[in-house]
């Protein structure tokens, strides 16, 4: 059985380095080296050709567009060709298996050139998914670049069948954003002072409920994590939760880390796995991001590796260099407020390229595919479309052999007012998340 596979081409550069980890290393697992197009390859070898003009013999063969040889951000003209239900990017002349530059299409989406480009960010400075080729095109709920490098994977094992490819395994990770632990209880007096006064003047209705909650007669409708405890146990899943614990303002609304109640909260938490989910106010300012992750630490009393930026307020690369100078080795932000899809193209982690150092950081990207306050806020679904939206692309996950991750909050599994009945589509998903860990 052949063990490594060899690339021969006359496009080597950062860019193919980084292209060829993802692919042969994250995804293929086999071993592999690239040499300079014209050098001899050994008997018997499994050997690919990534080349701007093919190879006079019957070799295996990826067009190179001579995107990968680059070395600068500008904007160019980047078609789509469908085939078999499938969008190609960077298509060339010919057909078949050969129609596009495979390696510069995966480029493409997991660096996130186009984010880089010029655009119009919405009113969080977030990079808009109706700004991207895949929401144009029609393809932001497929996981193209899996699909892709399932397809070359097909074609190496036709050449070389006893070439040792790892097969795709699909698996689920379900995750959940703390933005607001409780609703009512654990405020403090000026901040419960101030809801009171809200309720009085707006929804006079709510009064009673509040103040049965602050006495202890009703449970707060945020304080679903014997609920989640439940569930993840019922269903053997391990989940990653991320906890704010920055100061209060507009968009951050959690409690004080140091009262008794967040206290108790992070330590019942703290038998999962437990990343920062820095404030809005630390977006783009490294000093409190370092001070949010260092007090998280403190009160967990173990190291914090893992991330999701709150709001998901990603700018491209500062965010990922500031995670990074920060100690975050796992960030779980690369997916879209305000539709579900691979905003990335995958289902699968990669490490973050930083297109204007041409490099390769060991900062890994976790993307997720869909989220509670998407399908209900900004796309509006009924519970049932929600339901449907879910399945859908967990089955695209399951075909291309991605990790499904879901993002939710405590907050949406309360069963009132709003979010009414999702509780059923989050055990649903929950349910066949389990299955889909367990089929390996």
């Amino acid at each position: 059985m052949s063990s490594s596979l060899t690339i021969f081409t006359d496009c080597d550069g950062p860019r193919l380095r980084y292209v060829a980890q993802v692919i042969f290393h994250f995804h293929l697992n086999v071993e592999y080296r690239i040499l300079q197009l014209g050098t001899n390859a050994n008997p018997g070898e499994a050997t690919l050709y990534y080349s701007k003009d093919k190879p006079a013999e019957d070799q295996l063969y990826i067009p190179a567009s001579g995107f990968l040889a680059a070395s600068k951000i500008e904007v160019i003209e980047t078609p789509v060709l469908w085939q078999n239900a499938v969008p190609l990017l960077f298509p060339l002349a010919g057909t078949g298996e050969s129609a596009f530059d495979l390696f510069s299409a995966v480029f493409w989406c997991l660096s996130r050139y186009e984010e880089y480009l010029p655009h119009q960010a919405d009113e969080h400075g977030r990079f808009q998914p109706k700004s991207s080729l895949a929401s144009r095109e029609g393809f932001l709920q497929l996981p193209v670049v899996d699909i892709w490098i399932s397809m070359l994977r097909d074609r190496l094992l036709k050449h070389f069948p006893a070439l040792n490819l790892e097969a795709p395994q699909s698996e689920f990770v379900p995750t959940i954003d703390v933005d607001q632990a409780f609703s009512i209880k654990g405020k403090g007096l000026i901040r419960t002072a101030g809801g009171m006064v809200r309720d009085l003047l707006k929804n006079p209705a709510n009064v009673s409920n509040r103040l049965k909650v602050l006495a202890g007669l009703k449970p707060d409708p945020y304080d679903n994590f014997d609920y989640l405890d439940h569930q993840f146990e019922k269903y053997r899943l391990r989940p990653v939760f991320f906890v704010q614990v920055g100061k209060t303002g507009k968009f951050d609304k959690n409690l004080d880390p140091q009262s008794t109640q967040m206290r108790k909260i992070l330590s019942r938490l703290n038998k999962y796995q437990v990343g920062l989910h820095p404030s809005y106010r630390s977006h783009n300012e490294p000093r409190i991001l370092k001070q949010e992750k260092e007090q998280l630490e403190v009160l967990l009393q173990k190291p914090v590796r893992m991330s999701r930026q709150h709001f998901l307020r990603m700018k491209l690369p500062e965010t990922c260099r500031e995670l990074a100078a920060a100690g975050i080795e796992e960030d779980y932000t690369m997916g879209y407020a305000a539709e579900t899809g691979f905003r990335a193209g995958t289902a699968k982690p990669f490490p973050f390229y930083d297109l204007e150092k041409e490099k390769q950081e060991k900062l890994m990207i976790h993307p997720f595919c869909v989220m509670d306050v998407t399908c209900r806020h900004y796309l509006e679904l009924t519970p049932a479309q929600a339901s449907e939206r879910v399945q859908m692309l967990m089955q695209q996950v399951q075909r291309s052999g991605g990790t499904f991750i879901s993002l939710w909050h405590n907050e949406t599994l309360s069963e009132t007012g709003i979010w009414s009945r999702w509780r059923k589509i989050f055990e649903t998903m929950l349910a066949e998340g389990s299955a889909m860990n367990h089929r390996k």
